[in-house]
């Protein structure tokens, strides 16, 4: 009897995990409205925004291999860091990232 009762307990157990995991991993950070700001002679404002509080971190450089990164570690929706010590007459490639509380 035992045994009929526990097999029942971790069939409902499985069962919920099937329902349940797929709708976790569906949910993914989104990244919006990112923009360059205040540009100037030798430095610029990057913004972004998530639909999830989230970290951020900005790679950018004068190629497509980026090279510097500039990040702030406070959960949050809207995002701005500065880079500094850029060149004047210079074009600048950047990417943002964000991580939530979760990784994701």
């Amino acid at each position: 009897m035992k045994n009929k009762y526990l097999l029942q307990i971790m069939a409902a157990f499985c069962i919920q995990l099937v329902l349940l995991i797929p709708v976790h991993l569906v949910d993914a950070l989104s990244i919006s409205n990112v923009h360059a700001n205040d540009v100037g002679a030798k430095s610029a404002s990057i913004t972004w925004e998530t639909d999830e509080v989230a970290t951020g971190k900005i790679r950018y450089g004068p190629t497509q291999e980026l090279g510097f990164t500039r990040r702030h570690s406070t959960y949050i929706f809207d995002h701005e860091l500065t880079v500094q010590g850029l060149q004047s007459e210079t074009t600048y490639f950047f990417e943002v990232e964000s991580q939530n509380i979760q990784g994701d």
